[in-house]
């Protein structure tokens, strides 16, 4: 199969979010999912109705493109009014923002989309007010003549990372086109400023119609038969096995099966992390596949016993609760590669039949189900990052290497391990460095197109070797390899960020979260990107809600807001949690030098300097926080000439700004080539 190539062409970006999205679901989950469900659905339907594509879902926004400025707008008025229709009838007062753009943009092969026009788009959607449409002049231009628009000058605006101000205009329909079609609102154009809510009382005409027109569409009871053929989540196996010890292998196999069914283009699959979110909840399944947003749910079960393995399988419609599929596996562990082939042919036939292929559906990486079992345990005990299960870790992926020396997968565990005990103070360089080096070293001669292999080396790139221009191809070719890899897109944004990049670091904080948004690391990781962004308030809305073992972080956003007394609590919740983590307490000792709690400073400090050779640079942070500028770039130079990980952040760290006018800390930077 040939490799699609980029395009580059002219389109009008749309982008949309629910205002206080955020907000909401740090209080009610479940109605923030339902409003996101209720969105996602409209906007489906909407933007094919108008012949443009939705590009991907971010959180509670979504990106289309359309092939005309009209058909944009069009759709981007039908979007408000219906959404906001069924928030007034079902209680809420939910609005969208919108922003419009045509500009020229870049088709990757993985159907993403980048270029001047989406950063431009994106950008005016965070002009908007509440319920407002807003376009640039060059969308103006093109719908200023048709009839049933009215427009509203906003005036220009200086956008983030733009060279000239850009004119705004925000976009209503005009009263005679009001009742036009079903899916329209009637409202005149927001002002800025006053963000005028629908509320029953006005919406009654336009709501009578739509209200016909979702109870018509299966939009509003879940997916449109055609969506149920092609989205689908896999729930984590349930582990039935005498013993209860076998729950890695049921992850496991669930893991198998969504990461080949997400190479199968035309099946929309839920990622791991989102699925594992429902992972032993009590929950209908129905009910799992509705927040979840898709028409078919997979479940399923393992026993383990002896050398005999019994999965069973449901393929399970959402909407009605059938079994569309089900069958019962019941043979040698040495068919679990067979097993895992024959369900990821049953789902794809059953869901999508023209998309079956002749060749192998899921990858064997390796022939050894001894080696598979062994790898899946190690992975299931490298994913808790403590220091324990690391080691518990290794010592799985070192006996998966043995039954299988080809496994190339298995030398990444290896590696990811050793760099985990690393940078997170567990162990020093001289205990980890080389053993990490040769794993990688190893998977890539095994399997040059693995993208867990390039990600291993890029991070080793990155945070030891200080080698920036081999780090940045590394991690794009990672990603390149594995679009779903949401480790590489998530390690790729810290590169970014060290290297200043910070507008693409969002990016691919996004992109990461888009692919696993139930996954605490990923989601503290954006609320960090916030913090180096020196925007806080964006970065207690990133981690709120969902966060455990990341208090480190809302620590200094509560600290740099002035809410100091939960900015203490956060310090010693994190202290609890992960008091190990010398990432974390970089961030704990820092804030309380600045709340001016020295000896808790001190104390954090000392606990860091006892982990090892690797924490030169969380001391220097804490002692620059004291003021205590001597000692600070002493520590700096250590932590120069051990290359501790967190170096590579010198030139943007925001809790170094005090030290930045000193000569000595530009010489530093410039030592590092940053």
């Amino acid at each position: 199969m040939s490799v699609k190539a980029r395009e580059r062409r002219l389109a009008a970006v749309w982008f949309a979010d629910i205002v206080g999205f955020t907000a909401l679901a740090s209080r009610d989950e479940d109605a923030a999912l339902k409003l996101k469900e209720t969105f996602q659905s409209i906007t489906r339907k909407v933007v094919r109705e108008r012949g443009g594509t939705v590009v991907k879902f971010l959180g509670d926004g979504g990106m289309a493109i359309f092939p005309s400025a009209d058909a944009a707008v069009r759709a981007g008025l039908d979007v408000r009014g219906v959404f906001e229709s069924r928030a007034a009838l079902a209680g809420r007062d939910a609005n969208l923002r919108i922003g419009i753009h045509l500009g020229e943009v870049v088709s990757e092969p993985d159907g993403d989309v980048y270029g001047d026009g989406v950063n431009t788009a994106a950008r005016i959607q965070d002009e908007a007010e509440p319920g407002q449409v807003v376009v640039s002049e060059d969308v103006w231009r093109q719908i200023r003549q048709r009839s049933g628009y009215e427009c509203q000058a906003l005036g220009e605006r200086t956008l983030p990372g733009l060279e000239e101000p850009v004119q705004i205009y925000s976009v209503g329909r005009a009263p005679e086109e009001a009742h036009g079609e079903p899916v329209e609102s009637d409202e005149k154009p927001r002002h800025s400023g006053r963000g005028r809510r629908v509320a029953l009382a006005g919406a009654v005409a336009v709501g009578v119609v739509a209200v016909g027109w979702w109870l018509s569409s299966r939009e509003w009871k879940g997916p449109t038969s055609a969506e149920a053929a092609s989205s689908i989540a896999v729930l984590p196996f349930a582990d039935l096995s005498p013993g209860g010890d076998q729950e890695y292998f049921g992850d496991g196999m669930t893991e198998e099966l969504i990461n080949a069914l997400t190479r199968i283009e035309g099946l929309d699959v839920v990622s791991r992390t989102s699925a594992f979110a429902y992972k032993g909840k009590n929950l209908d399944v129905r009910d799992i596949g509705r927040r979840l947003g898709v028409g078919t749910v997979m479940e399923g079960s393992v026993r383990v016993a002896g050398g005999r393995l019994r999965i069973t399988a449901q393929l399970i419609d959402v909407d009605d609760g059938y079994h569309l599929w089900s069958e019962t596996y019941d043979r040698e562990m040495a068919d679990v590669f067979a097993i895992q082939e024959e369900i990821a042919r049953a789902i794809v036939a059953e869901l999508e039949p023209e998309l079956v292929t002749s060749g192998r559906i899921v990858p064997r990486r390796t022939g050894d189900p001894e080696a598979y079992r062994l790898y899946l345990q190690g992975r299931f005990f490298w994913s808790q990052r403590t220091y324990e299960s690391t080691m518990r870790g290794i010592e799985l992926f070192e006996a998966a290497i043995r039954a299988d020396t080809t496994y190339a997968v298995a030398y990444t565990g290896l590696a990811d391990s050793y760099e985990s005990l690393r940078i997170r103070g567990f162990r020093t360089a001289a205990e980890t460095l080389e053993k990490q080096r040769a794993a990688i070293q190893r998977s890539l001669g095994l399997d040059p197109q693995l993208s867990e292999a390039h990600k291993s080396l890029a991070n080793l790139l990155f945070n030891q070797d200080w080698d920036w221009e081999a780090a940045g191809r590394a991690f794009e070719r990672a990603v390149e390899l594995d679009p779903r890899n949401a480790e590489a897109a998530h390690a790729y944004s810290h590169y970014l960020t060290a290297m200043g990049r910070t507008r693409e670091s969002l990016d691919e904080s996004l992109r990461a979260l888009e692919i696993s948004p139930y996954d605490d690391a990923i989601r503290s990781h954006l609320g960090w990107h916030y913090l180096f962004a020196r925007d806080p308030g964006r970065a207690l809305e990133a981690m709120a809600g969902r966060m455990s073992g990341y208090h480190g972080f809302l620590a200094r956003a509560y600290q740099l807001q002035g809410r100091n007394a939960e900015a203490l609590v956060q310090c010693e919740r994190a202290i609890a949690e992960r008091g190990s983590d010398a990432f974390l307490m970089g961030f704990v000792g820092f804030v309380y030098a600045e709340l001016g709690h020295e000896r808790e400073a001190l104390d954090v400090a000392r606990r860091l300097e006892a982990m090892g050779d690797q924490t030169s640079y969380d001391v220097a942070v804490i002692h620059a926080g004291l003021g205590d500028t001597e000692r600070a770039f002493a520590l700096l130079e250590e932590a120069y000439a051990k290359r501790s990980p967190r170096m590579v952040y010198l030139k943007v760290d925001p809790r170094l700004d005090e030290l930045r006018s000193d000569p000595r800390f530009d010489s530093l930077v410039r030592r590092m080539r940053l």
